[in-house]
């Protein structure tokens, strides 16, 4: 969809009877003059935003001096429609200069969030923000739950509804 968010938009959606292998149609149809409606409907902008941050004073929180800028974030799922997202291509955003993602557009669905973790900061724990739900990876310590690999750095079971704006999805 490449229109305006929120606007007023005409939705037509049309039908026919199908043809056989022959060129024959299907079924017949006897009332054809009700084959097509058309209703106003509202494309519904959500997003998906959040943080990456190095915990310098321990805190859990995300703090002044704290941001890291130009981490690579990656969106996969699915959508409400049942399209795959990420599969390929895939969906990523880099953090800018404030540690900020985010994630914008996007239609309703079940989505997983992928930090890479940066090579210069030590993995430390994922944060599940509000309006999408969903399951961090595991805090590190134990030294298992530490390290840069995918299961180590995600917030997976986000369900994401029409016009909705999740937020503090954060990555530490």
């Amino acid at each position: 969809y490449s229109g305006a968010i929120g606007s007023n938009v005409a939705n037509t959606a049309t039908i026919s009877p199908g043809l056989d292998g022959s060129g024959n149609p299907v079924s017949r149809d006897t009332v054809p003059g009700n084959n097509s409606k058309t209703a106003v409907v509202q494309v519904q902008r959500a997003s998906l935003a959040g943080n990456v941050y190095a915990d310098n004073n321990r805190d859990n929180t995300f703090g002044a001096g704290e941001a890291i800028g130009s981490v690579t974030l990656a969106l996969t799922g699915t959508d409400m429609y049942g399209n795959a997202i990420g599969a390929g291509p895939v969906v990523t955003v880099q953090t800018n200069g404030a540690g900020a993602y985010l994630f914008n557009n996007l239609p309703p669905g079940d989505y997983t969030v992928t930090e890479t973790q940066p090579g210069a900061y030590a993995d430390s724990a994922e944060f599940v923000g509000v309006g999408a739900g969903g399951t961090a990876s595991l805090n590190c310590p134990p030294p298992a739950n530490c390290g840069n690999t995918a299961a180590q750095n995600r917030i997976s079971g986000l369900t994401l509804t029409a016009n909705t704006q999740a937020t503090n999805y954060n990555f530490q």
